[in-house]
């Protein structure tokens, strides 16, 4: 599960009976009773427009502070089971899934399975092609996602970690001398 400061220095925390805001003064929580898709909340995010998304067990859901919107399956993403959500310097976000990686644009989701071939580049700055990002890396769960200073997408699995530098996936192993496998 994870914890999130917003914008506005309120405390939110994902729990496996939904997810809860602290404002300082009392917590609040919501629930699938509140429109969340699911209630054991893995991820949380922020978004430059401040809406809050929130990964959970069965798909995604944003929450704009009045209502949520949730995205399964059904809706692109590569599985519902969901590690890890970022935004990336170009707005773009990115989903960490336990069946590969999904990337939303605003409106449309484009998910990539780890199994798919052949390997492929992509801009991060435009549209994708059909092929994959993920045929060279290390494992199907993405668990967790980060952009360096130079804006490479760092990918951690349960095999090592990938680097995306907008041209070329590049993995890291044990065998690269990563000192584990999990790379959460």
């Amino acid at each position: 599960n994870d914890i999130l400061q917003d914008r506005s220095g309120n405390l939110w925390f994902g729990t496996t009976c939904g997810v809860s805001k602290f404002d300082g003064a009392q917590l609040t929580t919501f629930t699938t009773e509140d429109g969340l898709v699911d209630n054991r909340v893995r991820a949380l995010a922020e978004m430059r427009d401040g809406s809050l998304w929130f990964g959970t067990q069965a798909g995604v859901s944003r929450f704009d502070g009045i209502e949520f919107v949730s995205f399964t399956v059904e809706d692109g993403l590569a599985h519902d089971f969901t590690y890890a959500i970022k935004e990336d310097r170009h707005g773009e976000l990115w989903l960490g899934t336990k069946e590969g990686l999904s990337w939303f644009d605003g409106k449309v989701f484009q998910s990539f399975a780890i199994d798919d071939s052949p390997a492929n580049v992509f801009n991060t700055h435009a549209r994708f092609t059909a092929d994959s990002i993920t045929a060279g890396m290390g494992g199907s769960r993405v668990l967790s996602i980060a952009e360096d200073r130079s804006g490479n997408l760092w990918f951690g699995t349960q095999e090592g970690a990938s680097r995306f530098d907008g041209e070329r996936l590049t993995s890291f192993t044990v065998k690269d001398g990563l000192a584990g496998t999990w790379v959460q």
